[in-house]
């Protein structure tokens, strides 16, 4: 999986989540709002996998990497199976967890969670 061009560290899996905003108006004497689906706010991925390194500096590199792919900047997000179309998404909310036993014991091992949004 690449997006813009940057493969992305050992994929371990992908959840896929397609929000819409709903209009909702009060009806007098009713418990309940009329609801209806307004707009659809496209596709959001979550891509989680992780950084596995040699040393802990190398590892911070990759991070790093990861991090300047946030910068506001939409591009091309490619699966790579070859049958999904290329998306253009926007990474945020980039998270990583550093296991810090593992850390010490010479495993330079970060889990990590981006959030790719469908942009047109």
């Amino acid at each position: 999986m690449t997006f813009r061009g940057v493969t992305l560290p050992h994929v371990l899996g992908v959840d896929k989540n397609m929000q819409e905003q709903q209009t909702e108006v009060p009806i007098p004497l009713r418990n309940q709002a009329y609801r209806a689906p307004a707009s659809q706010l496209g596709s959001t991925l979550i891509v989680h996998g992780q950084i596995r390194e040699v040393t802990p500096a190398a590892a911070r590199i990759a991070i790093d990497a990861l991090r300047a792919l946030n910068d506001g900047t939409s591009g091309s997000f490619d699966i790579g199976d070859g049958t999904t179309p290329v998306l253009t998404m926007l990474l945020v909310d980039p998270y990583y967890k550093i296991a810090i036993g593992q850390w010490f014991a010479g495993k330079s091992h970060v889990d990590y969670t981006v959030n790719l949004v469908e942009t047109s």
